[in-house]
């Protein structure tokens, strides 16, 4: 009679409902080294790429910086006096040597130097010493 009153209802019987009530929140996961390994190195690659930028800031960055390397200032020296560009030094060369800025006329040739000065100099002075050492002159 009870069975009957349970099948009427629609509801499971007792003893069914206790036993997925107690499996309820026991659900299993094996870890798996190489599975994990892949997506770690596929997530790591993929973060790596491209750039951090939407197109409204891209846009915003051009606009400051393009006219004012035309005017030859430096990125040092632009980023000093626009706090509002979050990048960091390293990262707007990095955007300008790949090409982020191209369409706005800001490229490599836009920089105005390319390395340390006080290295090109040594370098220079480097040479001049090991020609007059050989007994040549350097005009």
């Amino acid at each position: 009679m009870i069975r009957n009153v349970l099948a009427e209802t629609n509801r499971p019987e007792p003893a069914t409902d206790a036993r997925k009530q107690a499996n309820a929140g026991m659900n299993k996961y094996f870890y798996k080294a190489e599975i994990a390994e892949e997506e770690y190195r596929r997530d790591l690659v993929d973060y790596r790429s491209g750039i951090n930028l939407t197109t409204k800031e891209r846009d915003f960055i051009a606009g400051v910086i393009a006219p004012l390397l035309k005017q030859g200032q430096s990125v040092h020296q632009i980023l000093s006096a626009h706090p509002e560009i979050k990048q960091s030094q390293r990262t707007l060369y990095y955007y300008i040597e790949s090409g982020v800025f191209k369409d706005f006329g800001v490229d490599c040739f836009s920089l105005k130097e390319q390395g340390k000065p006080e290295a090109i100099q040594r370098k220079i002075q480097k040479a001049q010493r090991a020609f007059m050492l050989c007994g040549q002159r350097i005009l």
